[in-house]
């Protein structure tokens, strides 16, 4: 994960499908891992699951949110 400014972070938590943030990784509710695993298999990309999550995928390094799945 890219270092997140201080801004990011405080978005990201406001967020109800963000439990936390560690230096290192963004933890997701257990809610919305398991809507994010079914909207993916119904065929949403990656970036669809987040923004219609309110998490912005521009706050991470290219492709990361691919990685997640």
């Amino acid at each position: 994960m890219q270092d997140l400014s201080d801004y990011q972070k405080k978005v990201l938590l406001k967020n109800s499908n963000v439990d936390k943030i560690t230096e290192k990784h963004v933890i997701y509710t257990y809610r919305f891992k398991i809507m994010a695993i079914e909207q993916y298999l119904k065929g949403w990309t990656a970036n669809e699951i987040f923004e219609d999550a309110e998490i912005d995928p521009h706050y991470f390094i290219k492709d990361s949110c691919n990685s997640c799945f």
